[in-house]
């Protein structure tokens, strides 16, 4: 291989996007540990399809890539989820992974409101125990 490779042309930029991952990972466990409230969203691939026309499937810990083969949310629908958690978030520890599903039947999709609501009636969040702590 020769100096002008293209591997070695990408070198320098895959150790910035390494130290941005570490500096991500480090902060977010700094925070989570912290005693602020927080609310969380981790979409999956983003498309630009209209939203409202899918349900929305909120899971954690990365439960959402076992039960389906297609992760990806509009851009539109995670919008009005991030509006739907401020309402919901107060007061709140809460991180989960979202994407949105095709309706089955005749059935409506939820709001983001409820799909928020429904998920934090079953009292889970991320489990960032797990993550080393950081001092």
């Amino acid at each position: 291989m020769k100096f002008g490779d293209r591997q070695y042309q990408l070198f320098p930029f895959y150790i910035i996007l390494l130290s941005l991952l570490i500096i991500i990972f480090v902060t977010s466990i700094r925070f989570v540990q912290s005693d602020l409230d927080f609310f969380i969203i981790h979409p999956g691939g983003l498309v630009d399809t209209p939203g409202g026309k899918e349900d929305f499937a909120l899971d954690v810990d990365d439960k959402l890539l076992e039960l389906h083969s297609r992760t990806q949310i509009s851009r539109e629908d995670l919008a009005d989820l991030c509006v739907a958690a401020l309402g919901a978030g107060k007061g709140q520890k809460v991180s989960f992974d979202c994407i949105t599903t095709a309706i089955t039947g005749e059935n409506a999709p939820r709001t983001a409101e409820r799909a928020i609501s429904d998920f934090l009636e079953r009292s889970k969040t991320t489990n960032y125990a797990e993550q080393p702590h950081i001092d």
